[in-house]
């Protein structure tokens, strides 16, 4: 039998151990769920603490959230600050020297320049890097520009920048000239003009303008060197030179004899008078004075020229001539004067001395008179070949050359070409229609004969 009292005990040990094994139960639940991990931690030590797994998936899931609604949100405020403040961009000019530039930036063609020589760009501020070229080559080597609110001209080609202008020291300012040191100076001019009148190969070079600083030099008496008289005839000889050129003959004659007047042992003021008279026609007195001035000084070049121009005119060939071979020994050998000799000796015996002086005059003178010439010495020798040539050389030179043609047409008639002697009459009458030049009756007669040759 059981005592009622130790049934009653038994019972309340079992109602014990229910409890405590209760209390176990729920309190190892507690430990895994509220950090069993970091208790072991404490008890064992872990220096590498980590969160733990399900809260820090939790966090990212959280983040991705957010993330994703930030998203959405910065998407909408990225739209609208576009919308509300654009960049800044500037109106960007290139400029080229031709139309058809191409233009690159940072490698990137950006089109090319127009007619205008221009490309218009609508750019960032910032750096590029830029390159120019054309289908030929390139223009400008890559290199970096700098585009800015300052800067928005851009050129294609390299701008030559001028040297820097050296210093100039200020001169130092000089005296004043004395009274003798103009007077020197001006004596020098003078004694220069007066040489070059002197030397028969530059005589001719002598201007108006010498003249009239000899003039003024003497009038003011600044010639060092020369007393009154001497001054005076250089006054009187550079006064006749200057009224000669402006065409006053009285006046010239009136100077020039002033200027005998003062210089009697001078050709000078003869040959001054001779040329005056020359200019104005009156030949008989051109020939007295021109003998004169030679008469004083033999050797006086230009002054055989002179006389022979007028005795040529005179009518006096054979005086022309030798007037002509003086004034070439003595060093006035001008063109000129060589072609008026070559001409004049064709109606001597020196034919064939005419034409070598003739060719060699047109070799520096190729003009269609010095060819006519050629062409009549070579008519003279009956070598009409060569006739014929040279009449082409001087039509060549002048085309208008009515006696060149007329020429021609008689070497042909005496050829017999009777077609192309009729065509060279009628050139020369049709150029010369008032026969001013050709015989224009002489010229009509030859032509009718040619035209009757051709016609039988």
């Amino acid at each position: 039998m059981f005592n009622s009292n130790r049934l009653s005990e038994l019972t309340k040990f079992f109602n014990r151990l229910s409890v405590i094994a209760l209390i176990l139960a729920f309190g190892a639940g507690s430990l895994t769920v509220f950090g069993q991990d970091d208790l072991r931690d404490s008890v064992y030590g872990n220096p590498k603490k980590s969160s733990p797994v399900k809260p820090k998936t939790a966090k990212k899931k959280a983040k991705i959230t957010v993330a994703k609604n930030n998203g959405a949100a910065s998407k909408t405020t990225s739209k609208s600050n576009k919308k509300s403040s654009p960049k800044n961009y500037l109106d960007v000019t290139f400029l080229a020297r031709e139309p058809s530039v191409e233009v690159y930036l940072n490698d990137k063609n950006i089109g090319k320049t127009d007619e205008n020589l221009q490309l218009s760009k609508k750019l960032a501020p910032g750096e590029y890097f830029l390159m120019a070229k054309n289908k030929r080559q390139v223009l400008m080597q890559t290199r970096k520009i700098t585009i800015s609110p300052e800067q928005t001209t851009i050129n294609l080609f390299d701008e030559v920048i001028p040297p820097p202008t050296p210093t100039v020291e200020q001169p130092v300012e000089k005296q004043e000239k004395s009274d003798i040191e103009i007077a020197l100076e001006k004596n020098e001019k003078v004694k220069k003009i007066l040489e070059t009148y002197a030397n028969p190969a530059t005589t001719d070079s002598v201007t108006t303008e010498d003249w009239q600083i000899v003039f003024q030099a003497a009038q003011l008496g600044q010639l060092q060197g020369y007393t009154a008289v001497p001054l005076e005839a250089q006054r009187w000889f550079a006064s006749g030179q200057i009224e000669l050129a402006k065409g006053d003959f009285t006046s010239a004659i009136t100077a020039f004899n002033k200027a005998q007047e003062f210089m009697p042992n001078s050709a000078l003021p003869f040959l001054g008078l001779g040329n005056t008279y020359f200019a104005n026609q009156k030949y008989i007195e051109a020939l007295k004075n021109y003998q004169k001035a030679l008469q004083i000084d033999p050797k006086l070049a230009v002054g055989y020229k002179k006389l022979g121009d007028t005795q040529r005119l005179s009518g006096k060939e054979k005086e022309a001539i030798a007037a002509y071979k003086n004034a070439i020994q003595f060093g006035y050998n001008t063109l000129e004067t060589r072609f008026w000799l070559g001409t004049l000796m064709l109606n001597t015996k020196q034919i064939e001395e005419a034409i070598k002086e003739l060719e060699a005059v047109a070799k520096e003178m190729p003009k269609a008179e010095v060819f006519i010439g050629i062409g009549n010495g070579y008519e003279k020798l009956k070598r009409d070949v060569s006739a014929i040539e040279a009449y082409q050389k001087a039509i060549d030179a002048d085309p208008n050359s009515a006696i060149a043609h007329y020429k021609l047409g008689d070497v042909y008639q005496s050829q017999r070409e009777y077609t192309k002697a009729k065509e060279s009459y009628e050139k020369a009458i049709s150029l010369d229609p008032e026969g001013k030049i050709v015989n224009k009756t002489e010229a009509q007669k030859k032509l009718k004969e040619a035209s009757n040759k051709i016609n039988k």
